[in-house]
Order: structure tokens, then C-alpha cells, then sequence
């Protein structure tokens, strides 16, 4: 089997959406980061102090009290995938990462993501920033 290089000249649109899906990812990844901060002083409040970074990467993994961001870890974790691939990406493929995470943000939303990131959001103003920031970006991506 030969392996040839694709020596097309990069679509302009595809190179445009895969932007605004690498900064959909940066401030997803900003919005969970700062999540598992305002979380995990909450968790030590009622707990004590966390043991140090595995300690707490086993809390955010199995532990009941940090469950709840799980989905917004996969919905980024598929994100980073689409990215990744080598390949012309499809419109559906893209309409159904933004339509993913827009549901992840409701307040009905069946894993109680939403309804706790908007809880969360109420308290904090980088929180409040990081959403408007994710719903800003979600507007962008056509």
C-alpha cells in the first residue's frame, strides 16, 4: 500500500472551522478548569484537603461529588477528537459537537450538568464569563 501526501491547497472554510473549534476547545477547557477549582474548594470545605493532584484526579474520576462534570469532560474529549481528525470534517460532525454542548449547558439537562453550571455561574464572575465566552464561540461556528 502507498501512502501519498495530500498536496491540495487547504479548503479556506474547513481551515476557518477547525479555528473556531480549537477556540471552542480553549475556553471549554478554561470553563472546566475553573469548575474543578470552585468544586473542589466546595469538596474541601466539607471534606478537608485534598491530598495532592492524583488524590484529587481520583475524586474527579470516581467520586459521587464531582460526577456531575463528567459530561462536560466527554463532550471535550469528543471536541478534541473532531479536531484531531485528518480528514475533510462534515457539517453534520460539526452541527452535532455545537448541538451537543448547547444541550450540555441546559438547565433540563438529564445529567444535572446545566443545572449546576448555571448554579455555579449565579456565584462566581469568571464563571459568568466563561459561559458567555463558550455560548459566544458555539455562535460562531456555522
Amino acid at each position: 500500500m502507498s501512502l501519498t501526501r495530500d498536496t491540495r491547497p487547504p479548503d479556506p472554510e474547513q481551515q476557518a472551522q477547525r479555528q473556531r473549534l480549537d477556540e471552542l476547545a480553549r475556553v471549554l477547557r478554561q470553563t472546566h478548569s475553573a469548575l474543578l477549582e470552585a468544586v473542589k474548594a466546595d469538596f474541601e470545605n466539607l471534606n478537608g484537603k485534598i491530598g495532592g493532584p492524583f488524590h484529587f484526579f481520583q475524586l474527579v474520576t470516581a467520586d459521587p461529588f464531582f460526577q456531575w462534570l463528567r459530561p462536560l469532560s466527554g463532550a471535550m474529549a469528543s471536541l478534541d477528537e473532531l479536531i484531531d481528525e485528518k480528514r475533510l470534517l462534515q457539517p453534520v460532525e460539526i452541527s452535532g459537537i455545537k448541538d451537543a454542548i448547547h444541550a450540555l449547558l441546559s438547565q433540563d439537562e438529564p445529567s444535572g450538568f446545566g443545572a449546576n453550571f448555571e448554579t455555579r455561574v449565579r456565584d462566581s464572575q469568571t464563571l459568568a464569563k466563561y459561559r458567555s465566552d463558550v455560548l459566544e464561540t458555539l455562535a460562531a461556528i456555522a
